[in-house]
Order: C-alpha cells, then sequence, then structure tokens
C-alpha cells in the first residue's frame, strides 16, 4: 500500500490525475493477491478512471474525485484497519456503487 501512498502523493501534484490513477489501478491490481484492502483499491481507481474514459463531457467531475479519493487516502493511518475500512465502504459502495 506504500505504492498507493506514493502515487496518491503524486495525483494530488498534478494537474492530471487520470494517468496517475491508471497507475493506481495498476499497482493494486498486482497487489491485490497480497493484500485484502488492494482489492478495494483495485475497484475504487478502475471505476474513476473508467468514469473519465466513459463519459467524457464529465471529466472535471471525475477529476475532482479522483482528487479527493487521493486527499483522503493521504489523510488515513494505514495502522488504523477500521478508518481504512470506512475509508474503503464509503467509496466502493457509496461513491463508485
Amino acid at each position: 500500500m506504500q505504492q498507493v501512498t506514493a502515487l496518491a502523493r503524486d495525483l494530488v501534484a498534478t494537474d492530471e490525475p487520470y494517468e496517475v490513477g491508471l497507475e493506481i489501478h495498476g499497482v493494486s491490481a498486482h497487489a491485490s493477491m497480497e493484500v485484502e484492502p488492494a482489492g478495494l483499491v483495485y475497484l475504487i481507481w478502475g471505476e474513476l478512471t473508467d468514469w473519465v474514459e466513459l463519459k467524457p463531457d464529465e471529466n472535471e467531475q471525475a477529476a475532482a474525485e479522483m482528487f479527493r479519493a487521493a486527499r483522503e487516502w493521504l489523510s488515513l493511518d494505514l495502522a488504523d484497519r477500521e478508518g481504512v475500512a470506512r475509508y474503503l465502504n464509503y467509496w466502493v459502495y457509496d461513491v463508485c456503487g
């Protein structure tokens, strides 16, 4: 999950979050076999990057949500399993549906 955190830092520092979002999606795909939360991170970033690809007229909204997801990830204490679970559940079920 350290790679996700590093990429989230990169994302909030860029003007083009889509490419970094794809990197987060890819990194979490490889980690999802080893770390349970990575599978949910994979779902979140897959949905966010698909939003850009499938609804180009909503790119600004999708980018705003990518920035928000990254900032919220960076504010997490990854040692707090309950906090991480709340983040993941919120993004998977409430935001991404």
